[in-house]
């Protein structure tokens, strides 16, 4: 260094260079205190503790401070949350006051009431705080600031220093940057909280799906078996909603008999012969009479206005009770009943529970009574027939309740063109940054290729990009004449008229739905209204699925069970509405069994004068389809299909070249065939026919997939077997 730097002037700069050092040094310090804290509130969403602890900490050292603290204010009293350094004598003063309400003789008292900075330079010239704790805990200066959240006091900081003499403003700056820090800190663990309690709600919610998707198997392969029904139903009655008995009473003239009971509390008489009046001091009989559920808290307690259930409550041990009525086109045909021994009223969500049960054994008890009037002469039908509305309606609700959104957009999607007049429909999920294609309905293979290869970006050269980027729904009266229409679809589809709807979740764009017409005609306000609540339909799936994948790994079986009850639902009601025809059965089954078991194509064969002859196909290439059209196939051992048949059980080929049985034949190389699965139609043990899936790959099916293709096969033969019955029914009546 040159020899002038003794100078006074040189003195001067070296005096600022050394001051300049300290203020970047407390710069430092404070920002690597605040960068701390933050690091702790994001590792401890949940747990605001840490966040205390370190904020005490790091005031009490950034401040030179000899101790500290972070009270909390739950709205009346003031709770010690957090300290540092206090000494034995100290620390015990405090939790000898604390709690307490907010006293200005503490500064974070003072500060809470005021819901302002208290700055105290010299605890011994305060009054209020000279002879309370500054002698005993042996400091001077004080500083408190408040915690507020939207103008509420939550707490205070409180920094303490053994020395007289006033905190920096820099310092008073950090310790306000420290109490929001814990505003944000306490907020977040709110928030945590909150979603976790909405976690919990929704994990609850899919375990009673779960739960009411097993009763409905149940009632699904039994619908005319009125009692099993009715069994499941008070059996999964009691365990769903903890009571410890459930019974379902039946209308009989005048009275109502006892027709189902599940649990511990015994009863006046058996199931079946049991025979109770109507009379409005019972609950199960009032729930008749009055049509609407009757839930006592306490039947014990209730002794005017239901006497005869207070009378049957002290015989046979009960005390809460619930009553859900049988309704049925206005009337009441019975009553579910539960109980409960000590007294503990039902939940909302138990009684939503039950009256889904009750609906549930409304259908099969109606189901029944219409099977039962029937004649013999077409009783098979009727059967059949009954089975499948039955099914039908209860995995239609099912269908409605599922969380994976894929089935949700082509529903959507198909709705959308045939409710609204369309020709196309396309939905597209947005990425962040571009539109993408997910679902289409109506679309031709080389549009639909057109629209996945090319996608759209927030802009207003296309009509999903317009509403996506004027979060709008916008209607285009022809893009062929429209000036800013520039994507390329006008010239691979027949494409005029236009309508995007966005997708909007509090403004965030999720996606677009768009549906076309082939001439310029625009689409009406109800149609622009019904597509705007598909719009919301859609958004209330995506959020339906992202809260869903936030739930355990457990939810995820659920999820494909219900996905495969939608479709297997789907089929139902096609066989619903075609009992005199066969074809659009068979081909809504191979197609979902395609779709929902991942194989390249999927084909049904019937079985005719000893040979299998293809009846319905899916996804099969021409080739291949006139191929097994010109050849029906033998029930013999020299086919997968023709052993299938032969065998009359399934058959699962992992990989069909390497199977000695068949790796020397040609004729599976016409349809490209690895993995193969063939499950028999049977009635009453005999052949109807094959369905047959296959893979280009080897790729084993699974045996949920392969117990989903056992249900097709029965349906296939419920469809079969229904068109023989209804033409031999309609023959009968003709002669």
């Amino acid at each position: 260094m040159p020899s002038d730097v003794s100078t006074p002037g040189a003195q001067d700069r070296g005096h600022s260079v050394e001051e300049l050092k300290r203020e970047l040094a407390e710069a430092h310090r404070r920002e690597t205190a605040t960068a701390e804290i933050l690091r702790v509130i994001s590792r401890s969403p949940s747990d605001v503790q840490p966040v205390f602890d370190t904020i005490v900490r790091s005031a009490v050292r950034v401040c030179d401070g000899l101790f500290g603290a972070v009270v909390r204010f739950d709205g009346e009293l003031m709770h010690l949350a957090a300290y540092h350094n206090y000494t034995p004598e100290v620390l015990q003063a405090l939790q000898q006051m604390l709690p307490m309400r907010p006293d200005s003789r503490l500064v974070a008292g003072r500060a809470i009431l005021t819901r302002e900075m208290v700055h105290v330079e010299d605890a011994l010239a305060d009054p209020e705080f000279a002879q309370r704790v500054a002698r005993t805990g042996g400091f001077r200066s004080m500083l408190a600031v408040p915690m507020l959240r939207e103008g509420n006091p939550i707490g205070a900081i409180v920094v303490n220093r053994e020395q007289p003499g006033p905190f920096s403003a820099a310092r008073i700056e950090l310790l306000k940057t420290f109490a929001d820090q814990a505003v944000i800190a306490i907020e977040n663990t709110r928030m945590f909280e909150a979603e976790q309690a909405s976690k919990r709600e929704l994990t609850e919610a899919l375990e009673q799906q779960t739960a009411t998707a097993d009763v409905l198997k149940v009632i699904s392969r039994s619908a005319l078996d009125l009692q099993r029904v009715l069994d499941a139903l008070v059996e999964s009655a009691a365990r769903l909603c903890n009571a410890y008995d459930a019974v379902i009473f039946q209308v009989f003239g005048d009275g109502m008999r006892l027709v189902a009971h599940h649990g511990q509390i015994p009863l006046a008489g058996p199931v079946g012969q049991h025979t109770v009046p109507l009379v409005p001091g019972l609950i199960a009989a009032r729930a008749i009479i009055e049509r609407r559920t009757i839930h006592v808290a306490d039947v014990l307690a209730e002794a005017d206005g239901y006497p005869e259930s207070r009378s049957h409550a002290l015989q046979f041990g009960y005390r809460t009770a619930l009553g859900v009525p049988l309704v049925h086109a206005g009337e009441a045909i019975g009553v579910i009943l539960i109980r409960r021994t000590e007294v503990r009223p039902f939940t909302e969500r138990q009684l939503e529970l039950v009256n889904t049960f009750a609906d549930q054994a409304v259908i099969a008890i109606e189901n029944t009574r219409l099977f039962d009037e029937v004649q013999a002469r077409n009783r098979e039908l009727r059967t059949a027939l009954e089975q499948q509305t039955a099914t039908s309606e209860l995995l239609k609700v099912i269908g409605r309740s599922t969380l994976d959104v894929h089935p949700v957009f082509e529903t959507l999607a198909e709705n959308a063109v045939k409710l609204c007049e369309a020709q196309h429909a396309f939905i597209f999920r947005f990425d962040g940054q571009l539109l993408r294609c997910v679902a289409t309905y109506n679309i031709p293979p080389a549009l639909r290729e057109f629209v996945e290869a090319n996608p759209v970006r927030p802009a207003r050269g296309s009509g999903a990009g317009r509403a996506a980027l004027e979060r709008r729904t916008i209607q285009i009266e022809d893009i062929r004449t429209d000036p800013d229409f520039t994507y390329g679809v006008v010239q691979v589809g027949p494409m005029r008229t236009l309508l995007a709807v966005p997708m909007l979740r509090a403004d965030e764009l999720l996606g677009v739905i768009v549906i076309t017409r082939p001439e310029v005609r625009l689409f009406t306000n109800n149609q622009i209204a019904l597509m705007e609540t598909f719009a919301d339909q859609a958004v209330i799936a995506i959020e339906n699925t992202r809260l869903f994948e936030e739930v355990q790994a457990r939810t995820r079986e659920l999820t494909e069970n219900l996905e495969y009850q939608t479709a297997t639902s789907e089929v139902l009601n096609v066989i619903s509405r075609s009992p005199s025809q066969v074809q659009p059965v068979l081909d809504a089954i191979a197609g979902t069994a395609a779709r929902l078991c991942s194989a390249e194509y999927a084909f049904i064969g019937k079985a005719v004068d000893g040979k299998i002859h293809l009846a319905a196909a899916s996804s099969m290439d021409s080739e291949h389809a006139r191929w097994l059209q010109q050849h029906p196939v033998s029930i013999d051992r020299s086919s997968a299909t023709g052993l299938t048949a032969l065998e009359r059980r399934a058959i699962h080929i992992p990989d069909i070249l390497a199977d000695p049985e068949f790796a020397h034949q040609d004729w599976q190389n016409v349809g490209r065939q690895r993995t193969i699965l063939g499950m028999p139609l049977l009635h009453e043990g005999n052949l109807v026919g094959v369905i047959m899936l296959v893979r280009n790959m080897v790729r084993p099916f699974t045996q949920r997939q392969i117990e989903l293709v056992t249900t097709f096969a029965d349906q296939a033969v419920i469809a079969i077997n229904n068109v023989r019955l209804f033409e031999e029914v309609q023959l009968a009546r003709v002669n």
